[in-house]
């Protein structure tokens, strides 16, 4: 039992709202680069805001930069809160706050062994490992996955025990055969969750930001400020981690059988075997079924204040995503493979080994058939579904451009405004066409494979020692061979999430507060889809 304590990673430097920001008041703000942040462009005003003219800039008691508390989006103030402050003596250019996170890594072997001679020509013996490791981080794993923030939050539980079972039986045939035979399996359980779920709840931190969908989990929204004036931001899930901001289990079993039978004759070794495994992998879909939040400033936001903090504070986002749903993958693969080799003896100096091995590698495949991909050639433009224009009301009449009562989304087929709030521009209209207009999922104008399956191959192997002085003290060798391996599963495990199993729409530069999951106004948007392409 070997109970430690140990860095979860190296430290993050972090930019987080200052006391000013987080009442709104970014009149001392400065961008990552030192310039003031004090001009944010008002997104209800089409007035300039700029150096020379202020007059769509936020301003309140005569202070530039002051955010009135009228406009101030609370679910985005409490965000802001939900941070440590800076640190006293850290002011550098790109940051404000350093972060060490530490946990604890318990750790527990436990193996058990059993040999068993049942006579002199048959042996038997089988072993049972039982590996438990648990680690409590704050950043909940090495891989970073699901569960991954920079900032103090809560603890995250990463669980992943592992369990490994094996038996042998070797036999004796006679003084020149033996034949051995073993099988075994294993077994790795992941799970990534909060050491205390309720700490990452609107109830619990305040943050009440809507989303387009019911999460699954019921946690927080993840969110970057990150843009071309602020940097090293807080996440959820920090920069380069993997999966998906949700929760995250995976359960893999192994089941392997060997047989090997090896024959002495005069000079020649003789061995042939098989080997068979079978591999199930059951797990969590890169979804992001919380949803993500892109609060960073950009130039293509016509709504965009210019700071990622400010533009929380209004609840303006650059960007919105969410998966529909969440989905389990139900990864299988077969491996079988057959051999047969003769190490022949030349001479006392040269050896050669000669030998040809059949593998079928069956690629990964989903048992529910859920991957799917997209084919360009079998794309119908008559089928493709259409999306709402941006536009503006004016009075009875509906123009592209200008107008004084803001924008509403227009439906191209009739010309005619569809609703508001603008979050449905650019978003598909309903029943316009089909959603998978060619797209197409496994089994269902593909194989389940999403790929060729190769058969058997047969892979031919040669090698070669020669003794150059007779003594073995200098010895070349030399070796050829031909040589197989599946794909890597990630081409399949990342089409599970693809449509129509799940959508993944993207919503662009608008408000918050017009996401509601029930208000019938969050359409689905484009999704992004995984190719999969040989």
């Amino acid at each position: 039992l070997l109970p430690r304590d140990q860095n979860g990673n190296s430290s993050f430097n972090l930019t987080v709202p200052t006391a000013l920001e987080r009442t709104g008041d970014f009149s001392q703000s400065v961008s990552n680069t030192g310039q003031p942040m004090n001009l944010l462009h008002d997104p209800l005003s089409s007035l300039p805001c700029t150096s020379a003219n202020t007059s769509g800039c936020f301003q309140a008691g005569g202070v530039l930069g002051r955010i009135p508390a009228t406009r101030l989006y609370s679910p985005g103030m409490a965000l802001l809160h939900l941070f440590p402050l800076p640190n006293p003596k850290v002011n550098q250019l790109g940051y404000n706050y350093i972060f060490q996170p530490s946990g604890t890594v318990p750790r527990h072997e436990q193996i058990l062994r059993m040999d068993y001679n049942i006579n002199d020509k048959w042996k038997l013996w089988g072993s049972l490992m039982r590996t438990p490791q648990d680690i409590v981080s704050i950043n909940a794993s090495a891989s970073g996955y699901s569960l991954s923030p920079n900032f103090p939050i809560a603890n995250a539980d990463f669980n992943h025990p592992g369990y490994l079972f094996n038996l042998n039986l070797t036999t004796l045939i006679s003084s020149s055969m033996t034949n051995e035979v073993q099988g075994g399996a294993s077994h790795h359980p992941t799970t990534i969750y909060p050491h205390d779920p309720q700490a990452l709840s609107p109830s619990a931190t305040g943050v009440t930001l809507p989303t387009a969908f019911a999460p699954l989990a019921g946690w927080i929204p993840d969110f970057t400020f990150n843009g071309s004036n602020l940097s090293n931001s807080p996440q959820m899930r920090y920069s380069g981690a993997g999966g998906a901001y949700s929760p995250f289990t995976s359960h893999q079993t192994v089941i392997d059988v060997t047989d090997n039978f090896t024959m002495l004759r005069g000079n020649h070794l003789f061995k042939a075997g098989l080997y068979f495994e079978r591999n199930r992998k059951d797990q969590t879909g890169f979804a992001p079924t919380e949803g993500v939040y892109n609060w960073g400033n950009s130039t293509s936001n016509p709504l965009d204040t210019g700071f990622g903090f400010a533009n929380a504070a209004v609840g303006v986002y650059t960007s919105f995503q969410q998966a529909t749903n969440p989905i389990n993958g139900q990864y299988r693969y077969t491996n079988l493979e057959f051999y047969g080799q003769d190490t022949w003896k030349i001479t006392p100096r040269l050896t050669l080994v000669y030998g040809v091995r059949a593998s079928w590698a069956q690629p990964w495949y989903d048992k529910g058939n859920r991957p799917s991909t997209f084919f360009p050639d079998k794309w119908n433009a008559s089928q493709a579904p259409k999306l709402f224009w941006p536009g503006v009301s004016n009075g009875s009449n509906v123009a592209l451009v200008g107008g004084p009562n803001g924008p509403v989304a227009i439906d191209p087929s009739t010309g005619q405004p569809y609703a508001k709030p603008s979050i449905v521009i650019g978003n598909i209209v309903p029943s316009s066409g089909s959603l998978t207009d060619g797209v197409f999922q496994a089994g269902n104008g593909v194989n389940k494979y999403m790929m060729q399956d190769q058969g058997v191959l047969l892979g031919p192997r040669i090698g070669l020692t020669f003794d150059l002085t007779g003594n073995g003290n200098v010895v070349w060798r030399a070796g050829l061979g031909r040589y197989f391996d599946r794909y890597q599963g990630n081409e399949i495990f990342n089409t599970v999430i693809n449509p129509p199993a799940v959508f993944t729409p993207t919503y662009f530069n608008g408000f918050a507060s017009n996401i509601n999951s029930g208000s019938g106004t969050t359409l689905l948007g484009p999704s992004g889809l995984t190719i999969r392409s040989e």
